[in-house]
């Protein structure tokens, strides 16, 4: 080890209050051996339902949610998508007739 090096390990064991720099060598350091604390088990409930051997899964009932058929969800748009909150418009030709209508014309005015 370079002087350098151990005059910077001699600053870190005089920083700790170390006697000794095992830490740095590689040496293990043995720890007091104390008990361990003995903690007291908690009550946790009922396990959760196994959906193998339990039947399905009730998904509305596990994430807190009114299920689709209900009052509730159906007054909260939970259960509406994106494209039934969209105003709907008619952007595409839907054929001559469509066209011809919009301007109050026939088709056979069209035509001639």
């Amino acid at each position: 080890m370079s002087n350098e090096d151990e005059a910077f390990l001699e600053r870190i064991k005089e920083a700790q209050n170390f006697d000794s720099i095992a830490l740095f060598v590689g040496e293990e350091v043995e720890d007091e051996d104390s008990e361990p604390e003995i903690q007291q088990a908690q009550e946790v409930g009922p396990p959760p339902p196994n959906p193998f051997t339990d039947g399905p899964v009730d998904w509305n009932a596990m994430l807190g949610v009114a299920p689709a058929n209900s009052p509730a969800a159906q007054s909260s748009h939970q259960y509406s998508s994106i494209a039934q909150a969209q105003k709907q418009t008619n952007t595409g030709i839907t054929g001559m007739e469509a066209l011809a209508a919009e301007q109050g014309l026939t088709m056979n005015q069209i035509k001639n």
